[in-house]
């Protein structure tokens, strides 16, 4: 599947994303990881005023807004609102800035791919891209359709 997406979008994305990491009031929400089988879920929390930029991500999977309320910005220039209890799909080749408005709680579910339970950082290189020229090169590689 390849989503067509402006450079200049995808930029300030990744310009946010690097700004947000070399500033001084840097945040990293913390993540609660579970498995059940075939399933991989990542909780995560942002106090209110906290700004994260996801990575770009491979796989389809559901995201729940659990708490809270949150700005959210996509790599298509569409701004929502998100407010709690929510529930949407999050599709390949997605990255989102996050700005919670209120102590936020998500969590992601996603199939697993087969990674260990002390795979949690394995886990997050098969689910995400930290680029979109990384998502391209990944899409590039993935077979045609009539060689499946």
């Amino acid at each position: 599947m390849t989503t067509e997406i402006s450079a200049p979008l995808k930029g300030a994305l990744s310009d946010l994303a690097v700004t947000l990491a070399n500033s001084e009031h840097s945040f990293t929400p913390p993540v609660k990881h579970y498995r059940a089988k075939g399933v991989y879920g990542r909780w995560a929390e942002a106090p209110a005023g906290s700004c994260v930029v996801t990575y770009v991500h491979k796989i389809e999977h559901l995201t729940v807004i659990l708490q809270g309320e949150a700005l959210v910005v996509d790599q298509d220039g569409n701004k929502t609102t998100v407010r709690a209890p929510d529930v949407f799909v999050t599709k390949p080749g997605t990255q989102r800035a996050l700005v919670s408005l209120t102590d936020v709680i998500w969590l992601t579910a996603h199939p697993d791919l087969g990674t260990t339970d002390a795979d949690n950082d394995e886990m997050e290189k098969v689910m995400c891209c930290e680029t979109f020229e990384e998502y391209d090169m990944f899409v590039a590689a993935l077979p045609a359709p009539e060689e499946l």
